[in-house]
């Protein structure tokens, strides 16, 4: 069977040739430069804070880039086609057909735009996340020198426990909640009531963050007795950064994500064997990140 392409689709499959081929020449040859060497690292790392929203980001980001890269490749090829089709095969003008290629164009440019708006927006929320449990995380790792194994982005049943501490005052599972604040009467906008049951922020009210976070207290206790043979408190908590938190009822810490010297203030409860004993069943769930600067195909 000859499949036969009319002569005048060849300059619009030049140009498609003409802007595949450079990308696959990139890759190939940085593929090939790097085929010799690996990575000096023979382990894997600890999960940094954020961990699994910076690699949502990261993919947003790449769709992003794909469908930005489609709004002005559909509208060149659509525009080759034309050009080609009517004036290097002598035709004349159909108002139909134009008409046609007029719509396809502006249709698939609002879709492709609307797309790229709804990413943009997805990929800021997750920015606000990401960046909120990279400050929590950072001012949780000072705790480090009061004797406790700071461990994040924690991979459970589902879901991820943001932060966890395991130190000589017990085990705490912090989840943070990331808010951004509204630009009108900003001074008077930072404060969130916490009563025990819900949240009250200026405008809104959220319930589920507190019951994320005892939820997750609860699963990793459970776990951390069936892996350790113990039984052991996991104490829940919630972080809120940059809000004024004042709490008017309810035992659950919520705090601003900052001095968190409050952890290590508490009743002695672990022993450093404890200690050791949790930190290694955490440390090899939380040791998932494979090197990547060097990374080969199986």
């Amino acid at each position: 069977m000859n499949i036969k392409i009319p002569l005048y689709f060849l300059p619009t499959l030049l140009f498609l040739i003409l802007c595949i081929i450079p990308t696959f020449t990139i890759l190939w040859a940085f593929k090939r430069q790097i085929a010799n060497k690996k990575s000096p690292l023979n382990m894997n790392l600890l999960r940094s804070p954020g961990e699994s929203l910076n690699e949502q980001i990261r993919d947003l980001t790449f769709d992003i880039i794909m469908y930005l890269s489609l709004i002005p490749t559909c509208s060149i090829l659509t525009y080759s086609i034309i050009v080609t089709e009517y004036f290097s095969s002598g035709k004349h003008f159909n108002p139909l057909s134009i008409l046609i290629y007029f719509l396809a164009i502006v249709g698939g440019g609002a879709y492709l735009s609307t797309k790229v708006f709804k990413l943009l927006k997805q990929r800021n929320r997750l920015r606000l996340g990401y960046e909120c449990e990279v400050a929590v995380g950072q001012e949780l790792n000072n705790r480090m020198r009061d004797g406790f194994f700071v461990y994040h982005d924690f991979p459970a049943d589902g879901f991820n426990i943001d932060h966890i501490l395991v130190g000589p005052t017990g085990i705490f599972a912090i989840e943070t909640k990331g808010r951004s604040k509204p630009r009108v009467a900003e001074k008077e906008n930072w404060k969130v009531e916490y009563d025990g049951k819900k949240l009250k922020f200026p405008g809104w009210t959220e319930t589920k963050p507190i019951e994320q976070a005892k939820t997750q207290a609860v699963w990793l206790n459970l776990w951390l007795s069936k892996v350790t043979g113990t039984q052991n408190k996991v104490s829940p908590v919630l972080a809120i950064p940059g809000w004024y938190v004042k709490r008017t009822a309810g035992d659950m810490p919520v705090y601003n994500g900052k001095n968190s010297e409050f952890f290590a203030k508490g009743k002695v409860v672990l022993s450093p064997q404890q200690i050791k004993a949790i930190s290694h069943q955490i440390d090899q769930v939380c040791r998932t990140v494979k090197p990547s600067s060097y990374k080969q195909e199986d």
